[in-house]
């Protein structure tokens, strides 16, 4: 009996750590956000002091809907750490909101490619060249499930600025024990574990001595009336219609200063450090950076390309 009760605790305890590994990134759907109407039409502007929830929301708006922050080039890595052995994945990519990307990963050591454009989904390996996929199998979306830890911007300490690719970067740190993030996540999967503990009290304790550390950074850059007024023309809008482009791009005036800010993220980490019953701790770490925003030398081929590789593949 004790050696089931031994196996049936420590399914649970792997059950939790895949959710992790699977789950934890800092990651956001692409669901449409729904303001209120008073919200959309109210004058975007900085209080003489912003909190930290109102720049990470803001923040979070921008990259979730600014016209200008919906094509982007990433780069990041999922590291995995147990007792002395490290498993690392790499990833890195190039994005257009809302159809797709394309990334060149690394997991445990196996290069693939993973191409995403609206409902097709491709996959490539050295031993299967491209294959196309019924459903994405994976959340590769470096953003996939941001909005999950939009609970938690609350609790979120601000630490002093770092430069990002010689950007300056407002950074926010939230910290929390797992049972809190577990309890308190809008992420469904979350809701299995909440449902084991009522049969496995252990994992409870596991969670309580489960850290969660997030840290954003959030760019903080300034533009004057002129730079943004070029920027406006760039994209085909005109004066009577400036207004109107920086509500769009979530350009924030900063009447102190005299300058508009927009205040896209440009990196996060998360890490997350778990006991392991009989093998001391686990810690991920999920790291993704975010640069070239709107970068017109991002191109990312039509599913139609993909196929004809796939057609010569075969042919050959």
């Amino acid at each position: 009996m004790l050696n089931y009760q031994k196996r049936n605790r420590n399914k649970y305890i792997g059950f939790i750590m895949v959710v992790f590994l699977l789950l934890a990134g800092c990651t956001y759907p692409s669901a449409e956000r729904i303001y209120d109407q008073a919200e959309e039409e109210k004058e975007p502007s900085f209080p003489p002091e912003t909190s930290a929830i109102d720049t990470l929301e803001n923040a979070l708006a921008t990259n979730s809907y600014a016209e200008n922050a919906q094509r982007f080039w990433y780069t990041g890595w999922i590291a995995n750490n147990i007792e002395k052995r490290r498993v690392t994945s790499m990833y890195s990519g190039a994005m257009i909101r809302p159809h797709g990307y394309i990334m060149d990963g690394r997991l445990a050591g196996v290069p693939f490619r993973y191409y995403r454009w609206n409902e097709h989904s491709y996959l490539w390996t050295e031993k299967t060249n491209w294959n196309a996929l019924e459903k994405e199998f994976a959340p590769f979306d470096p953003f996939y499930g941001f909005l999950w830890w939009e609970p938690f911007f609350e609790q979120a300490v601000q630490l002093p600025n770092e430069k990002i690719l010689s950007k300056d970067s407002l950074v926010y740190q939230i910290r929390l024990n797992g049972r809190e993030w577990v309890k308190n996540s809008p992420n469904p999967i979350f809701e299995q574990i909440m449902g084991h503990i009522e049969q496995q009290p252990e994992i409870e304790t596991v969670l309580e001595h489960t850290e969660v550390v997030m840290t954003i950074w959030i760019g903080n850059e300034s533009f004057s009336k002129e730079e943004v007024k070029k920027l406006a023309k760039e994209k085909g809008a005109d004066n009577d219609q400036l207004e109107q482009w920086t509500k769009n791009n979530y350009f924030i005036w900063e009447e102190e200063n005299q300058v508009y800010k927009q205040q896209v993220i440009n990196q996060y980490k998360t890490t997350i450090t778990m006991p392991i019953p009989a093998a001391g701790y686990m810690e991920q770490e999920i790291f993704f950076r975010f640069y070239k925003y709107d970068d017109p030398g991002i191109k990312i081929a039509p599913p139609e390309k993909i196929e004809e590789y796939m057609k010569k593949a075969l042919e050959e």
